[in-house]
């Protein structure tokens, strides 16, 4: 067999892993939400109820399909690992203590400089940490190589900002989908209201 048709088959595989992974994380955490079902509610903008346990789910499915993906070095393996399961944590942490009062950089860092230590400020710290130690854990050699020496300072901080990038963009992309797969369900509920007859919900497109 070709190395191509290895290559593709290996990445075909780590996809099957990750999303079974993902679909019995987010199963077990829906069976049993830590600190209860409500802590981990929030409304969307159309006033529906929407779930934030996606994001644990994902970010923990991603850092255990690290663990048993085939094709990959050790050291790359606990990179990815460590930046998952910081993800995870400190994701979560701020989607249970954080509020709507302080949002983005500029919010949490405002905060911060007037000596308030936000929610989004502890995550965006810890994401950074762990981003720091998986980027350290990678080493000069990059997730595709073997894993060998220590980086030099410029890989290392750009290997971390991509680490705790990269969790920052898929924590917000989880959102825009759940809100999104909530606003598709609300949606299909008035149309089927509509050929009812029935009334119309408060909100309700006309």
């Amino acid at each position: 067999m070709s190395r191509g048709a290895l290559r593709i088959g290996g990445a075909l595989l780590t996809g099957a892993l990750a999303a079974a992974s993902a679909r019995a994380a987010y199963a077990g955490l829906n069976a049993r939400p830590p600190g209860g079902r409500q802590a981990w509610t929030r409304t969307n903008h159309r006033g529906e109820p929407v779930t934030l346990l996606e994001g644990p789910a994902a970010a923990a499915a991603g850092a255990a399909t690290a663990l048993i993906a085939p094709g990959l070095p050790a050291r790359a393996r606990a990179a990815l690992a460590v930046a998952g399961a910081g993800g995870a944590a400190f994701g979560g942490y701020d989607d249970l203590k954080g509020s709507s009062a302080r949002r983005g950089f500029r919010g949490h860092l405002g905060a911060l400089a007037r000596g308030e230590v936000t929610s989004g400020a502890v995550k965006m710290a810890g994401i950074g940490l762990t981003g720091l130690a998986a980027a350290a854990l990678v080493g000069e050699a990059g997730v595709g190589g073997d894993g060998a020496g220590g980086a030099p300072a410029a890989d290392l901080l750009i290997n971390a900002g991509l680490a705790a990038g990269g969790a920052s963009c898929g924590r917000r992309a989880r959102r825009r989908l759940a809100r999104g797969s909530a606003g598709r369900r609300g949606a299909g509920g008035r149309r089927a209201r509509d050929a009812a007859g029935g009334p119309r919900r408060a909100g309700d497109a006309r």
